[in-house]
């Protein structure tokens, strides 16, 4: 595996989140950021991920979006997810609002901070009453961060 070197190759390559997902118990800002997608627990993890496509989780996609997961162990147990279907998959399962709410939330604190988010979520909760969006969209950029420049 390809370490990756941002946060683009961190979410895209399928070994990474996987990864962070075993070892972290989620995939989120926080393991897709710097300088979590540089952890050699992570990226030793993520080059020991084999992904194999199952022909008839194929057979059903895109209409569904099945997988497995299973792990060996280092005591050799074989561990198995069984089949699961992605969260929130039109039409059988819809978010509730509040769900919505927290994933926004979980996503964009790390980025923005805690107060910029609910701001935020209190906007778009408004959003009937807002006459211009220019401040949301302000409100969405962060400021850039130097570069490193010793790389």
């Amino acid at each position: 595996m390809t370490p990756p070197r941002n946060t683009e190759e961190a979410q895209y390559h399928l070994a990474f989140p996987v990864a962070a997902a075993l070892v972290d118990g989620e995939v989120g800002p926080r393991q897709v950021l710097p300088p979590r997608i540089f952890d050699p627990e992570l990226l030793d993890l993520a080059a020991r991920v084999e992904s194999v496509e199952e022909p008839r989780y194929e057979a059903v996609f895109p209409a569904k979006a099945l997988a497995e997961v299973e792990v060996t162990t280092s005591d050799g147990r074989r561990l198995s997810s069984g089949t699961v279907d992605a969260a929130w998959e039109p039409p059988d399962s819809l978010p509730a609002d509040t769900e919505l709410e927290h994933k926004f939330q979980w996503l964009v604190e790390p980025v923005l901070g805690a107060e910029a988010t609910q701001h935020l979520v209190d906007d778009v909760w408004g959003l009937e009453t807002v006459d211009d969006v220019r401040h949301m969209v302000k409100a969405c950029t962060v400021p850039e961060r130097p570069r490193d420049r010793s790389a």
